[in-house]
């Protein structure tokens, strides 16, 4: 069974084995002979057929969610143990630094989420950022989980 095709600019745009059955007659008089390994897209260069390179794929974007979020949507990007380790960090009652001060810092941050005239967490805000580059200094959060609740993902 022979291949043909219909070259347009020296590219294969239309390939069949049947052109007269699958188009009109005046495009189906348009196709020529070619070798059974030419596909559509390949090209026709000095009297030599070439595959097309490959096409690679689009990378995979970034999941991401709204950078703006209600202060309850913004602690349910953190795990229940996460929102645990927070409030046992702002609890914190030792003498020891750097500890107390992060925990003061922790909770000064995370009184902010909790404040009720607060109605959305921008995940934009350099404070935001700060706060959560906070967690990750007292180990809360590893700087995987902060990457992900910084860009709104959930858990």
């Amino acid at each position: 069974m022979s291949n043909y095709a219909r070259i347009i600019g020296g590219v294969a745009v239309d390939v069949s084995t049947d052109p007269a059955s699958q188009f009109h007659p005046q495009i189906a008089a348009e196709f020529v002979e070619v070798p059974d390994e030419v596909a559509q897209g390949w090209r026709l260069e000095d009297d030599e057929w070439t595959a097309p390179p490959p096409i690679e794929p689009a990378p995979e974007p970034e999941q991401q969610y709204r950078l703006q979020v209600t202060p309850v949507e913004f602690k349910l990007l953190f795990a229940p143990e996460e929102r645990l380790a927070i409030r046992q960090a702002r609890e914190y009652q030792g003498e020891e630094e750097p500890q107390k001060t992060t925990a003061w810092l922790i909770d000064d941050w995370w009184s902010i989420v909790d404040d009720p005239r607060l109605t959305m967490v921008d995940l934009g805000l350099s404070q935001t950022q700060t706060g959560l580059d906070m967690l990750v200094t007292a180990t809360i959060l590893t700087q995987e989980r902060r990457d992900e609740i910084g860009r709104g993902m959930p858990v």
